[in-house]
């Protein structure tokens, strides 16, 4: 929106052919949003029957519950997941669901998205659509192009219309093993930003200082030596802290400081690594947090922090390098 403020407009039409399908799988729908900055708007949800009957989704079919990433995660309790039943449900229904996200101005550091085209099933017919003010550039980057894909940009007004549409696309695979980072599936990754912009954000972001106590002090100024010593800081943050499964996203990429970290005794991968290393830097090291991301999502015009999925923590000492690769298996590269 022109006001910095953005908004997110999800539809659905699908045709149940299997009774696992909606006893497995499109049986419900799972919103999560951040009620401190976003609203949810649910404008249908209806299920066609086989005989043509409608049934709308009754007043307590929408049920908000705590999302599964904070249910141990007190900081995060905040955070909100909209449980929608779908009712009516049987072979040959059609079910169709309509809701808005809004967004208000300052939850998103900037405008960028990361869309996978494919679905859990086959999908016969997808349209996305971007809107954004004319004064605004918009980036775009498309992944492994489905055959058939159709891009169209106009203006309506004031905003500047992309929309991609493609049909017969086939579901993602469930096997294991597959290509690491999602390489074989079609995505459109956007921004109004290039890649530099939003890895300096992100950085600043990951970037604090600790404030020590005495718990705290008495673990970085312990009589372990060299790389004992940071096996000792990091095997006290990674295995005796709790880890919170809360992603970037759902915070707007904000991040708790150390302190609160510490104190609370648990945080984010993020939240986590930031601690981590301010702790290693206060016992004398040199650490650093790292972000790292699949080379297929990193393109220099496209400044999308969907494209950072990892963070470790970088320690050099006497001459070494080592890269933590695994906050909880406390691997080393």
């Amino acid at each position: 929106n022109k006001d910095g403020s953005s908004t997110y407009h999800y539809y659905h039409k699908l045709l149940y052919n299997s009774y696992l399908s909606f006893n497995r799988f499109y049986g419900e729908t799972f919103v999560v949003y951040n009620p401190e900055y976003q609203t949810l708007k649910v404008n249908k949800s209806e299920t066609t029957m086989a005989s043509g009957k409608k049934v709308k989704s009754p007043e307590n079919a929408y049920n908000e519950v705590l999302p599964s990433a904070a249910a141990d995660a007190p900081a995060y309790n905040y955070l909100r997941e909209m449980v929608i039943t779908h009712v009516g449900l049987e072979r040959g229904v059609v079910v169709e669901l309509d809701y808005v996200i809004e967004s208000k101005l300052g939850f998103q550091p900037f405008f960028a998205d990361k869309v996978n085209l494919c679905e859990s099933s086959p999908v016969k017919e997808q349209e996305v659509i971007v809107r954004i003010p004319k004064d605004e550039k918009l980036n775009v980057n498309i992944i492994n192009q489905p055959k058939g894909l159709i891009c169209k940009v106009t203006t309506d007004g004031d905003y500047t219309v992309y929309s991609w549409k493609t049909e017969n696309l086939k579901g993602y695979s469930h096997e294991p093993l597959q290509i690491e980072g999602q390489a074989s599936y079609p995505f459109i990754t956007f921004s109004n930003v290039d890649l530099q912009t939003a890895f300096n954000y992100l950085k600043g972001k990951l970037t604090n200082t600790l404030v020590t106590d005495d718990a705290s002090k008495k673990l970085i100024t312990s009589d372990a030596k060299g790389w004992e010593k940071v096996n000792l800081i990091r095997e006290h943050v990674a295995l005796n802290m709790n880890s919170y499964g809360v992603q970037p996203q759902l915070t707007g990429y904000r991040f708790r400081s150390p302190e609160e970290v510490w104190q609370s005794n648990g945080g984010t991968d993020g939240e986590k690594v930031v601690l981590l290393a301010e702790m290693l830097k206060s016992a004398g090291f040199n650490a650093q947090p790292v972000i790292a991301g699949y080379s297929h999502f990193l393109n220099e015009e496209i400044g999308c922090l969907g494209a950072f999925d990892k963070i470790y923590v970088k320690v050099n000492f006497e001459n070494e390098t080592r890269l933590k690769l695994d906050l909880n298996a406390g691997m080393y590269l």
